[in-house]
């Protein structure tokens, strides 16, 4: 099997040069890849149409996509080739600087061996990884994401050719850089691509000339283009998104109730019950009803869990679901948070939480009936969604009800 790197050029030389020094000392055969480089044609060619003309002038089986700017490890082919050696995957790599401030400590001294005449002395210096990919925390938790489509960033990732023909290549009615590649990551998705994060396939960016901050257009495109996804979509962060929960995860931190008096005894722990926690919640919560794992709503909730829930598993989502994947519970615990939930994404909500739990409980706090107008009761769930709830436990400041 062999690889085409497809190397977008943006008009600067010096960055492009230091790509190509990189890409000429691989240590794969040089029989195993081809160099294709793209270059835009004037101001008003797209990011897409760009890797769309470096994937029609591809030979070979694999394309890797990389901008000029970044240098590529010695043994990064070879890793990428490792990866390919079974049908359908989607191969991303490890970006050091990427997202990385202008004022991080170690990047005075990388930029002066980047500049120098052996660039790549940068992957041997001890620095270097403290100079880290700013999607480490979410590549770390890469094979339990339910959207790993999002971590598509066309600075170094690979796919099939073939396959790329057969979903349709890069949609090029997107503009700005960026999202492009993340409608075309869905695309893979549902194909049923395989997504794998190869931490040895890793590069390196100094002078980020990508243009990460794509205007709402582009963002507003992907979401009518996908409709269907309306729960993984909500991590599409923009006012103009119908799906944004941006507004309702501020609401939840002032007023969801963070804990639950009694919740033990209205739903006592099992030790042979596999167990989650949703929404935002304390410590206290998971260790009462003996979860096992807890998906959090935001940073806030996800410190309070971290700090103190021993060998529960803590997850920090965005849309509640990223996380579950294919992982089943012999009980679900969601706390107010359902409550905050956009209409349009609570039935996708409620139905992925009967998918993985046996036993769904939701909890809702009296204080909270009609404190804001984003509350959901249940009379709107019941005559929007064809749900059934019916009373578990009262208790002196919530009560407890199960989703049938």
């Amino acid at each position: 099997m062999k690889v085409s790197l497809i190397v977008s050029s943006y008009g600067e030389r010096d960055l492009l040069g230091k790509t190509l020094q990189s890409l000429d000392a691989q240590t794969a055969d040089p029989e195993a890849y081809e160099v294709v480089v793209v270059e835009g044609t004037d101001g008003s060619d797209s990011s897409a149409a760009m890797k769309n003309r470096g994937i029609r002038k591809a030979r070979y089986a694999i394309c890797c996509f990389l901008n000029e700017g970044v240098l590529l490890a010695p043994d990064a082919v070879e890793s990428l080739l490792q990866v390919h050696g079974m049908p359908n995957r989607v191969c991303i790599g490890r970006i050091h600087g990427l997202f990385q401030p202008d004022h991080h400590p170690a990047l005075p001294l990388l930029r002066r061996i980047y500049e120098s005449a052996d660039p790549l002395k940068c992957f041997k210096h001890p620095l270097l990884p403290t100079f880290g990919d700013g999607r480490q925390k979410d590549l770390e938790a890469f094979s339990t994401s339910s959207t790993p489509w999002l971590l598509l960033n066309a600075a170094l990732f690979s796919v099939e050719s073939s396959v790329l023909h057969e979903v349709g290549l890069f949609d090029e009615d997107f503009r700005d850089q960026g999202f492009e590649d993340r409608e075309l990551g869905i695309r893979l998705w549902q194909k049923g691509c395989l997504f794998r994060f190869e931490p040895r396939f890793r590069g390196l960016i100094i002078r980020n000339r990508q243009r990460l901050a794509p205007g709402d257009a582009d963002r507003v495109r992907l979401v009518e283009k996908h409709r269907a996804l309306e729960v993984e979509l909500s991590s599409i962060q923009t006012e103009h998104n119908p799906f944004s929960l941006i507004k309702h995860f501020k609401q939840a931190i002032s007023l969801i109730s963070m804990d639950y008096p009694g919740i033990g005894e209205a739903i006592p722990p099992m030790l042979t019950e596999k167990r989650l926690a949703v929404g935002c919640h304390s410590d206290r919560l998971a260790h009462e009803v003996g979860a096992t794992d807890s998906f959090t709503m935001n940073s806030t909730t996800f410190q309070s869990s971290s700090d103190g829930v021993g060998a529960c598993r803590v997850v920090e989502t965005l849309g509640l679901l990223s996380g579950a994947n294919d992982q089943h519970y012999d009980t679900v615990v969601v706390t107010d948070s359902w409550r905050i939930v956009p209409h349009a994404l609570l039935q996708p909500f409620f139905k992925e939480m009967q998918r993985i739990g046996k036993t769904v409980y939701l909890l809702s706090s009296s204080q909270l009936e009609v404190r804001n107008q984003l509350m959901q009761s249940f009379q709107e769930i019941e005559q929007i969604h064809s749900f059934q709830i019916k009373t578990h436990a009262v208790q002196e400041s919530y009560t407890i009800y199960e989703l049938c």
